[in-house]
């Protein structure tokens, strides 16, 4: 079933009704004015321009026409009928409709209202691709134009065909309507998904700078000073060699057996160490681990929403490819709006994807860390736990990045000049309420001036007094006014809720951070 546009039928009825009509009236009115004659001739003149594809030749004629009938409801439909022509179809809707007003004849009438239901039609197909809703509001005049057609022709069954036609293809453009509200919340969806990630590899990178401080540093073992036998007794004195040497646990085992047994006696604090500093390192390592494990979750989140992604751009393409249904209308052609759609999904999978690579990456090297017990062992740590860092640094990125790639920059704008008008606003109102108050202030010193000048000497002297105070009193008003207004001022201030800002302000906190020690030894106090 084929849509039916005007054709020849309805042109051929603008002109040989316009011909008629002017015929009779050239005959009744030949004898009171000549003038008709020539418009019956740029009639003529406007019809065989019209049949050639001359349009704006016979718009011309038609116009001349009009100066002697500019009631003739034949010249409005002509007219519409070139303007229809020319894709003016506003223009050539309000000319049949004023052709159907000052028509007399209910046929008139009814091809004037038939071809408004094709004018109404042509504007549903411009719309489509930039308007839905004003293209099913176009379709739904269309065919209220049809169904007067019928009204006033029942005999006309192109106007029965065409509303059936029309109403296919208000349900395909009712499909096509809620598919892009569809895609447009998928949209809205992924936006949301791919901020949250980037929030939470943000929180990794924070738990990373926060283990990187906790790293503890191994201390190279030391080995304990002998400790020197006791000294011979000077002068004999067997009581000398009784008095306790630095050092010594039981001076009579020492005396009994000629030598001094280091066995049973304490260690120096340093020989402890390693052993201290491997548990520790092993604590540390498995707070790494953990925090792997949370890295490896992310990952994995990620990569569902990745997926999720190529699976909205392949629907995409799908759609875009697939064949009309038998008895529907043609799908609209891929819009600039759909194909930029699909252009700017494509990019952000790109960034996902590296987002992906540079988080598994991560966790590779966070497998790496082990319990150091050496300082070299520590070093390696160091170094794969800064590479890690690295990684995780680079995942968020490519997240911002893929926000950004899928961002609006018409709503970012439009968002931007709420958010000024808003706070335009805001300053208005206040700069109103303070004059207010001012106003009110002046007020209420006049009343004040003009009681004090009835009272005495002793109740000026009173109202001296008291000035000053109310000075006072009118600046810290002023001050709470102010300090009320940037209050206001900082709870209008827009929230840092981007990709960027919450990317930047990770970058400035991390300057401020100390960064992850590659190696070394950290110092122990000897305090033994």
């Amino acid at each position: 079933m084929k849509f039916i546009p005007d054709t020849s039928d309805l042109r051929n009825f603008g002109r040989n009704g316009l011909a008629l009509l002017l015929a009779s009236l050239l005959i009744a009115a030949t004898a009171a004015q000549g003038a008709n004659v020539s418009a019956y001739a740029l009639v003529e003149k406007g019809n065989a321009a019209y049949q050639a594809g001359r349009y704006d030749e016979a718009l011309k004629h038609y116009n001349e026409a009009s100066v002697a009938n500019p009631e003739s409801a034949e010249l409005y439909f002509n007219r519409g009928t070139v303007h229809y022509q020319k894709g003016d179809y506003e223009a050539a809707s309000k000319a049949f409709a004023d052709a159907a007003v000052r028509g007399k004849e209910p046929a008139l009438e009814a091809n004037a209202r038939y071809n408004q239901g094709n004018c109404s039609f042509r504007e549903a197909e411009r719309q489509r691709d930039s308007d839905l809703n004003k293209a099913i509001e176009a379709c739904r005049e269309a065919i209220g134009h049809y169904q007067r057609t019928l009204e006033l022709n029942p005999a006309m069954k192109q106007a029965a065909e065409n509303i059936e036609i029309v109403r296919l293809y208000v349900k395909a453009l009712l499909d096509e309507q809620q598919k892009k509200q569809e895609e447009q919340q998928q949209q809205d969806d992924l936006g949301k998904k791919l901020k949250e990630l980037l929030e939470r590899q943000i929180e990794e990178i924070k738990g990373s700078d926060t283990l990187s401080k906790a790293q503890p540093a191994v201390e190279a073992p030391q080995a304990a000073e002998p400790i020197a036998p006791p000294a011979p007794a000077e002068n004999g004195d067997p009581l000398a060699s009784t008095q306790p040497q630095l050092g010594e646990s039981a001076p009579s085992q020492a005396h009994q057996s000629g030598s001094f047994d280091t066995t049973n006696a304490p260690q120096p604090a340093a020989t402890l160490a390693p052993q201290v500093a491997s548990a520790a390192s092993e604590d540390w390592a498995k707070s790494v681990a953990d925090h792997a494990g949370s890295q490896k979750t992310l990952q994995d989140d990620t990569s569902a929403v990745l997926e999720g992604m190529r699976q909205m751009e392949a629907q995409m393409q799908q759609q875009a490819a697939a064949p009309p249904q038998p008895g529907q209308p043609s799908p609209a052609p891929a819009s600039p709006d759909q194909n930029e759609m699909v252009a700017k999904l494509g990019q952000a999978i790109g960034h996902v994807d590296e987002s992906v690579k540079a988080q598994g990456a991560a966790v590779q090297q966070f497998s790496t860390v082990t319990a150091s017990k050496t300082a070299q062992e520590q070093q390696q740590s160091a170094a794969s736990f800064a590479s890690a860092r690295q990684q995780q640094q680079q995942s968020a990125q490519h997240l911002a990045e893929a926000l950004q790639a899928l961002s609006d920059p018409k709503q970012d704008d439009q968002q931007q000049q709420q958010d000024q008008n808003k706070d335009g606003d805001q300053k208005d109102g206040d700069q109103k309420q303070d004059e207010k108050n001012q106003q009110g202030d002046e007020n209420k010193d006049d009343q004040q001036e003009k009681k004090d000048g009835g009272e005495n000497d002793d109740q000026k002297k009173d109202g001296d007094e008291q000035e000053p105070r109310q000075n006072k009193d009118g600046k810290e008003g002023e001050q709470g006014d102010e300090e009320k207004e940037q209050q206001q001022q900082s709870a209008l201030k827009p929230v840092k809720d981007s990709a960027e800002d919450i990317l930047n302000e990770e970058k400035e906190n991390q300057k401020r951070r100390v960064p992850v020690r590659m190696g070394g030894v950290r110092p122990v106090e000897k305090d033994w």
